[in-house]
């Protein structure tokens, strides 16, 4: 079960590592090796944690970095799914006709299915040269 409004993990160092310990945002950053607005923006929830981020402290504090992205996720999660009536995307639903192949050119192929373009790694000869289908 999601909880209803995940924590930003900023607010979580902020109080349970920089203010535990007594320190300055000034004081952490040197600790961290960053700067003190990237700290800061981060502590005051303006920033979400990044993985670096989060692998200094649990390097400095010991504070397991897996737990740490776990939380940025969570928060994520909730703050985008706050998103999901704003965002106007329908689901993507093929057309009837099937793949196609089409262009080919030194050993790539454009493949087509509905309007929708990739290029193959290998052109359909090349497929059929590898799995002995020509022998």
């Amino acid at each position: 079960m999601r909880m209803l409004k995940p924590v930003h993990p900023g607010r979580f160092l902020k109080t349970e590592i920089i203010e535990a310990y007594e320190l300055s945002a000034t004081g952490a950053a040197k600790i961290l090796r960053v700067s003190r607005p990237t700290l800061s923006s981060l502590l005051n929830a303006k920033a979400n944690l990044s993985g670096e981020m989060a692998l200094r402290f649990e390097k400095a504090f010991g504070v397991d970095m897996e737990t740490l992205m776990r939380m940025q996720n969570s928060y994520e999660i909730a703050v985008t799914g706050g998103l999901e009536k704003s965002i106007r995307v329908e689901r993507y639903q093929p057309e009837a006709s099937g793949a196609s192949m089409s262009t080919r050119w030194e050993g790539k192929t454009e493949c087509s299915v509905g309007s929708l373009k990739i290029v193959c790694a290998k052109s359909l000869e090349q497929s059929t040269k590898m799995s002995g289908a020509d022998s």
